[in-house]
This record gives structure tokens, sequence and C-alpha cells, in this order.
């Protein structure tokens, strides 16, 4: 058996592996969610101004009625920010566990990682 096999094996009894895979999940979740959403709010603002667009021949204030897409489309912003702000943090969680620990394999007997790192990722797990 190699070495590499070892540690593939002992990786995947890793208590730490659980929460890196719901945080990939989670931050899959999360990007898939709102490009859903955001194609969907792109459909209907696009048939509303085409609609719009039709009736401004008829009435001259229907012009007025693009103001709604245009505050639909800063909502839709705003929650893109949120939704890839919360992606990013399950992403910068997950390098942050991995990185404890490749410190933590590398050094078996845990003397050359900091306190501070190996009392973070076993807080991390607890609490996961």
């Amino acid at each position: 058996m190699k070495p590499e096999d070892n540690y593939v094996a002992e990786r995947t009894t890793d208590p730490s592996d659980k929460i890196i895979d719901v945080l990939r999940k989670e931050a899959g979740e999360a990007k898939s969610c709102f490009t859903q959403f955001s194609f969907q709010g792109l459909i209907f603002l696009n048939a509303a101004l085409g609609i719009t667009f039709g009736a401004v021949n008829d009435n001259i204030f229907a012009a007025f009625s693009c103001l709604p897409a245009i505050i639909i489309l800063q909502v839709l912003c705003r929650i893109g920010i949120y939704k890839y702000g919360a992606a990013n943090r399950s992403y910068g969680l997950q390098a942050y566990i991995e990185s404890l620990n490749n410190c933590l394999n590398k050094n078996k007997n845990r003397k050359k990682c900091s306190l501070e790192e190996i009392s973070a990722l076993e807080l991390i797990i607890k609490n996961g």
C-alpha cells in the first residue's frame, strides 16, 4: 500500500471532512440558487418591459412602468451580492480547515503547528 493510499484512507475518517463536504454543498447551493433566481427574474423583466414598450404608443405614461423594473434589477443585484458573499465565506472556511488539516497531518506530533491552529480546528470540529 502506498503512503498516498494511507493518507486518503486517513482523511476519509477525519471529522473535518464532514464539515468540508457540508461547506462545499452549502456554497454550491447558494451559487445555484442565485443563478436560477436571477434568470427567472430577468425573464420576467424582459416580458414586462416588452409589454411596456408595446403600450407606450397608446399611453405615454406607460413609460413610467420601467421604474419598478429598475428596482427589481437592483434587488436582484443585492441578492446576488449576498449569495456570493455567503458562498465565498464557506469557501474561505473550507480553505482554512484544509490548511489546518494539512499542518496537522504533516506534523503528526503537533509540535510544529501552533497551539492556535490546533485549538481552532478542534473548536470547528466540535461545533460543526
